[in-house]
């Protein structure tokens, strides 16, 4: 007979294996999304050249305006 200690340290065992996994596949599938999201990329499209920095009104307003036409 399996004596319930043995029993509930192998499910923690199995329980935290299973977080460390499931963590590093959300890790790796969010920063690969973040890198390809499309707000990323009207950012560094509308960049002014002049300021040295990027115009989030105009990629916010363009990132808009691709939602309504894919819909």
């Amino acid at each position: 007979m399996i004596k319930k200690t043995h029993f509930y340290d192998n499910i923690n065992l199995y329980i935290t294996v299973f977080i460390i996994i499931a963590s590093q596949s959300i890790t790796a599938l969010s920063s690969t999304a973040s890198d390809n999201s499309s707000l990323m990329k009207l950012i560094t499209q509308n960049e002014d050249p002049r300021m040295g920095v990027k115009d989030l009104n105009r990629s916010v307003s363009a990132m808009n305006r691709s939602k309504n036409i894919d819909t």
